[in-house]
C-alpha cells in the first residue's frame, strides 16, 4: 500500500481536499482508501479472510453507526500489533519513537494537550506502519497523518525539533501540501465555530512549519504536491491528483 499525507495549518480545508482527491483518483481508476479503512484492512490481513468475508464485512463496516464500533474495536487490535511489531523496526523507525516520545508537546504546553498529542501520535504511528507494510497498491490518504503531527508537534517547541522530526519521519510516498492566503483560513476558521479563537493564533506558525517540513521530505526523496485551495481549488485538486497519478504509476 502507498501511504499519501495531507498537511497544512488548522482551518486549511484538510479534510475537504482528501475528499475531492480521493474522488479524483477513483476516476482514474486508482484504488484508494482513506485512513480510517485501515483497521478493517489489518484485521481482515490477520484473519486471511476470503473475498466474500471481506465484502460482508466492508459493507457492514461502511455502515455509519456500525462503523463507530467497528473502528474502534479493530484500531484497538491494530495499535497492540503494530507496536509489537515496531520492537523490531529496522531504522528509522526506533529513532523517529524516540524522538516523538520525548517531544509530544513543549512544558508550556497545557498537560491535557500533550497527552492529547501523544495519543494522536501513538495511532497514526500505528496507522503509518501498518500501511507501510501491508502489500497491495492502494493509495491510502492521510488527513491526520505523521506529517500533520510533526505540525502538532512543533507548535509550541523549538524550530529544531519538528526538524528533528522530518529528518527521522519514515517518508510517504507523497506528501500533499495544502495552503490557501491567510485571511481565508481565519475565516473559514471564524466560519466553523466563532467562539474558538486558539486555532487563529496557530495559523502563522503551523504554515511555517508545514513549508519547512514539506522542504525537508522532498529534500529525502517523498513527492510534495501542492494545492492552493484559496482560488480554483477545484482545479488545484484535479492537477494534484494528476501529479500524484504519475507518482504513484511506477
Amino acid at each position: 500500500m502507498e501511504r499519501l499525507e495531507l498537511i497544512g495549518p488548522p482551518g486549511v480545508g484538510k479534510t475537504t481536499v482528501m475528499g475531492a482527491l480521493q474522488q479524483a483518483l477513483l476516476r482514474q481508476g486508482r484504488a484508494v482508501l482513506s485512513a480510517r479503512w485501515v483497521p478493517l484492512v489489518v484485521k481482515q490481513e490477520q484473519q486471511r479472510a476470503g473475498l466474500l468475508s471481506r465484502r460482508l464485512e466492508s459493507w457492514f463496516y461502511g455502515r455509519q453507526g456500525l462503523q463507530r464500533w467497528m473502528r474502534h474495536k479493530y484500531e484497538k487490535e491494530m495499535v497492540r500489533g503494530e507496536y509489537k511489531r515496531l520492537r523490531e523496526a529496522a531504522s528509522p523507525w526506533p529513532e523517529f519513537l524516540a524522538h516523538g516520545l520525548e517531544n509530544a508537546g513543549s512544558t508550556e504546553v497545557d498537560p491535557a494537550l500533550r497527552l492529547e498529542r501523544l495519543l494522536s501520535f501513538i495511532r497514526q504511528v500505528a496507522l503509518a506502519h501498518a500501511v507501510d507494510r501491508l502489500p497491495g497498491r492502494e493509495l491510502v490518504l492521510f488527513d491526520e497523518g505523521l506529517a500533520q503531527r510533526g505540525v502538532s508537534l512543533g507548535q509550541g517547541s523549538e524550530p529544531a525539533v519538528s526538524q528533528v522530526y522530518f529528518r527521522l519521519m519514515p517518508l510517504p510516498k507523497v506528501v500533499i501540501n495544502v495552503t490557501a492566503p491567510t485571511e481565508v483560513i481565519h475565516a473559514r476558521l471564524t466560519q466553523r465555530n466563532p467562539a474558538v479563537q486558539r486555532f487563529h493564533a496557530m495559523v502563522e506558525s503551523a504554515r511555517a512549519i508545514s513549508e519547512d517540513g514539506c522542504r525537508m521530505l522532498a529534500q529525502r526523496g517523498a513527492v510534495v504536491v501542492r494545492v492552493d485551495t484559496g482560488q480554483r481549488p477545484r482545479e488545484a485538486v484535479a492537477k494534484a491528483a494528476a501529479l500524484i497519478g504519475k507518482a504513484c504509476a511506477g
